[in-house]
């Protein structure tokens, strides 16, 4: 009889984890739908992945697979399209349906004490105002690479295939302030790079090498602390990006640093990874910092649309043996 019972029991837990793991699938395929002024498929962004610019397969040289047994591997960089940022000029606004549902309640809360202000209360001459909204997203189901089939995937690679990780206006006051940032020692460093030019250094190639700044700078883009949404910039599109990796930044620690966030990042932003712009027009990879000169072009948003959406590759190593499905990440 305790057999039967156990059994049973054991039964019922199969049936709510599948009934659980439905839902979550209906969920996530109504994540992109309708409901709101500007809506963005999601598969519409996966088409726009630009694998060849982005993904770039590296060997980076010889590794050890097991040091102890003396079994050599092939140390195999690649990037990862990891997260999905959009940038709205107005706060309480996402062409996210799933973030519209989050970003609902505080825009009525807020009305009812006197609203969180609107972007446009921030511009002046070359200054732009973004909020962000940072969602992990796998799209690595998206991407078909031969390469893939040979090497594989690091484990380190696999993360959650879906998350929301930081809403900036959550974050409202710091967001609009940078306050807890002013507490950080990365605000000094930042400040200080920023003011002898070392940030504008750090984005130039060869230089840049040389230079280990971590994520206190942003390269050509400037300096990362404070972290808010607002930048001063030769363009909105310059601005935007800018404010993607402030935003990742804040994702990584949000309640290490005194920021509000939700799921934190199992990873540190650097200056090694990569955006590419997906709404409202598709681009190439561009590295964290890159001069806009080589980038920065009719990237102006129409008139109708409420800001810009990218995807952030991460940069990703393991040592591997060819015709392995995962590797052995390096520590």
């Amino acid at each position: 009889m305790r057999r039967i019972l156990i059994n049973l029991r054991t039964q019922a837990l199969k049936a709510e984890v599948l009934k659980s793991l439905v839902c979550f699938g209906t969920v996530v395929l109504q994540i992109f739908s309708t409901s709101s002024a500007y809506a963005v498929d999601i598969t519409s962004l996966a088409s726009a992945l630009n694998v060849k610019s982005c993904l770039e397969y590296k060997v980076a040289g010889p590794c050890w697979l097991d040091k102890k047994k003396l079994l050599p591997g092939i140390n195999m960089c690649y990037w990862s399209p990891v997260l999905l940022i959009e940038t709205p000029r107005q706060p309480f606004s996402s062409s996210l349906s799933i973030v519209n549902t989050l970003l609902e309640p505080l825009k009525e809360a807020s009305s009812l004490f006197g609203g969180a202000g609107g972007a446009s209360s921030f511009y002046q001459t070359n200054s732009f105002y973004h909020e962000a909204h940072v969602v992990t997203f796998s799209f690595l189901g998206y991407i078909k690479n031969p390469v893939q089939a040979i090497f594989g995937l690091c484990k380190k690679d696999l993360t959650l295939p879906y998350a929301v990780n930081y809403l900036s206006e959550v974050d409202i006051v710091n967001w609009r302030t940078g306050a807890a940032d002013y507490f950080t020692f990365k605000w000094l460093a930042s400040a200080t790079a920023g003011a002898s030019q070392i940030c504008s250094l750090s984005g130039i190639p060869l230089i840049g090498d040389a230079i280990s700044v971590e994520d206190a700078c942003m390269g050509t883009w400037g300096a990362t602390y404070p972290r808010t949404g607002l930048m001063i910039a030769n363009s909105s599109a310059v601005a935007s990006a800018a404010t993607c990796f402030r935003a990742v930044s804040v994702a990584s620690k949000p309640f290490v640093t005194g920021r509000v966030g939700f799921i934190p990042l199992h990873f540190q932003p650097t200056q090694d990874d990569k955006l590419q712009m997906v709404f409202p027009r598709s681009s190439g990879c561009i590295k964290i910092g890159q001069s806009p000169a080589s980038w920065d072009f009719a990237t102006a948003l129409p008139p109708e649309v409420g800001g810009y959406i990218w995807v952030y590759w991460r940069k990703v190593c393991c040592c591997v043996t060819p015709g392995s499905f995962t590797g052995v990440p390096l520590l």
